[in-house]
């Protein structure tokens, strides 16, 4: 009888501890193709981990080939970069003079022998213009050589918030440059008209509305002279291209709007890029991402700006994307504003964001396969990170490569049960303690019960 009771006691006991037994379970594995030998390792994560993982990654191992954790330190991708930035040569005009068919011909000389001009800006106080620029070069101001035939300077102020001043030079050795502007000379409509009554007998017998053409001149400040050089290394982050799927366009013609709607996978993105074959278009846009609040899910702002491609004179300017903070939404909407222009033709969203991987040190173990998705897993704590801190800058890590993903079949059988999500939600421990108090009692009252029933001298 004593050895029953103990029994049951010992059972109510271990119960808390066999309901928490169920443990982090992972939903996918890729297995590790082996690299060279190396101190350090890296493993880069592709979009189908970030697809099933969450926030953090924290249900996210590395196992060895006897399924122990491999330590590792998760990092972002950065590559040092040399920056060149424009820097102004010093240059004066040397003349300028009108030419027949409405041309303007200036010359420009380099007064220091060293920079090489890299491109030449046309400085003018003026908007809404657009001119055609060529550009020949010469060692000493007395022969000429061509150097860019067709460029395109252009103010579109009034349509839109687009211009363009700079005129890139191929590589060359001039002091001298020789720039011809068409159409210096513009003709345009006046905003203001003039209205003439006719009269007779004091009585109104007709009106006439004129318009009057004014020819505005293109004024030139001053012309620029720069060139190209390196600046203070940085340290830039690498970006990789993930893939879109699920892509829909809904014209809203209510709200004079085209709605770009598609999943990435959870992916780590930090700019979308349209594609559209569309041209000569400037579109306010913005990006917006969905959020879970109680019952409800609503859009919200990630990013906004404007779109724009300008493809004149065969020389296009496209400015399609929209850049924001890093965002892990599984699901985006493009909202272009058409306003009463016509919807553009969207063929695609190009997706593109950080790059992450994980350092592992080849002393910790030998990386057999990447498991991770899982709802219950904790982050682990390793001291990678710090170990691997005092190495750097010199740190070159072996990069090793993933396989095909492949999905556990265990893991709908050996899933985290209900007394295990129990345990670990904000009440799990005052439930533990409900449960065993529960237990205890109902083997003390059948204890009691049995003890009632015994003879006085058994007792």
């Amino acid at each position: 009888m004593k050895t029953q009771a103990l029994s049951f006691v010992l059972s109510a006991l271990a119960l808390p501890t066999a309901f928490a037994d169920d443990g982090p379970r992972f939903r996918f594995f890729k297995e590790v193709k082996q690299g060279p030998d190396a101190e350090v390792l890296a493993i880069t994560l592709d979009a189908d981990i970030f697809k099933a993982t969450r926030s953090g990654l924290p249900d996210l191992r590395v196992l060895d080939t006897q399924d122990k954790e491999v330590p590792y330190a998760l990092e972002q991708v950065y590559e040092r970069r040399l920056r060149k930035v424009p820097k102004i040569i010093a240059s004066e005009l040397v003349s300028a003079r009108p030419l027949e068919g409405n041309a303007l011909e200036v010359v420009v000389r380099l007064k220091e022998v060293p920079p090489v001009a890299a491109g030449l800006t046309i400085q003018t106080p003026l908007t809404n213009y657009e001119h055609s620029v060529r550009v020949a070069c010469s060692p000493d101001g007395m022969t000429w050589s061509p150097l860019v035939d067709d460029a395109l300077i252009y103010d579109y102020t009034r349509h839109m918030d687009v211009r363009q001043r700079d005129i890139g030079l191929p590589a060359n050795s001039a002091r001298w440059f020789k720039l011809t502007i068409q159409q210096v000379l513009d003709e345009r409509e006046s905003p203001f008209r003039q209205l003439t009554r006719n009269l007779r007998g004091g009585a109104e017998e007709g009106r006439s509305e004129s318009t009057a053409i004014e020819r505005r001149p293109f004024r030139i400040d001053r012309i620029d002279a720069w060139t190209l050089v390196e600046s203070e290394e940085t340290r830039e982050p690498v970006k990789t291209e993930y893939p879109v799927d699920s892509v829909e366009v809904v014209e809203d013609a209510e709200a004079k709007v085209t709605r770009v709607r598609f999943g990435c996978g959870r992916a780590p993105l930090t700019a979308l890029m349209l594609e559209t074959p569309t041209r000569n278009f400037s579109r306010k846009t913005s990006v917006r991402a969905p959020i879970r609040r109680a019952t409800k899910t609503e859009w919200s702002e990630v990013a906004s700006g404007t779109i724009a491609r300008i493809a004149l004179a065969s020389r296009p300017d496209d400015r399609l994307g929209l850049v924001f903070s890093e965002n892990r939404s599984e699901r985006y909407e493009i909202v272009i504003e058409n306003g009463d222009g016509p919807p553009l033709e969207i063929k695609g969203v190009r997706a593109e964001g950080n790059t992450y991987r994980l350092m592992i040190l080849a002393s910790n173990g030998n990386p057999r396969r990447v498991v991770y998705g899982s709802g219950s897993a904790e982050a682990p704590s390793y001291d990678t990170k710090a170990v691997l801190a005092a190495s750097r800058p010199d740190l070159i890590p072996a990069p090793l490569f993933l396989g095909p993903e492949v999905e556990d079949p265990r893991y709908q059988l050996t899933g985290p049960s209900f007394w295990s999500k129990l345990l670990k939600g904000p009440t799990g421990l005052s439930a533990a303690i409900v449960v065993m108090v529960a237990v205890l009692a109902w083997v003390l009252l059948r204890v009691g019960r049995q003890l009632n029933k015994l003879p006085i001298e058994d007792i």
